[in-house]
């Protein structure tokens, strides 16, 4: 019995990882990296937040969106977004635990 409760609860753990690594996005309209700069540009972009590829950003009006960036390196963007006066600000990376690591490969 304690056995079948111990496999259940790894199961849990593993869907509620797989699910908050993979999930949906929330409710941001997706928008290409040329129409994004074109907004930026214009004054319609409020602020935006590097997630590694994936720029997380609010327009002026309060809409969020998401797009994603080409470059590999986003100094240029970031020289664009100050001239701009958008606020930016990047995530820690993601780092799974030692245990995360381990059970997933189990």
């Amino acid at each position: 019995m304690a056995k079948n409760m111990l496999l259940w609860i790894i199961i849990a753990v593993v869907l509620m990882m797989v699910f908050r690594n993979f999930g949906v996005e929330g409710y941001s309209s997706k928008v290409d990296y040329s129409q994004f700069l074109v907004d930026v540009k214009s004054g319609k972009v409020e602020s935006v937040t590097f997630d590694g590829s994936t720029l997380n950003g609010q327009y002026s009006d309060g809409n969020a969106f998401v797009t994603y960036s080409p470059e590999t390196d986003n100094t240029p963007l970031i020289g664009i977004l100050d001239e701009n006066h958008v606020k930016f600000s990047s995530i820690e990376p993601n780092k799974n635990s030692f245990w995360a690591h381990a059970l997933i490969s189990w």
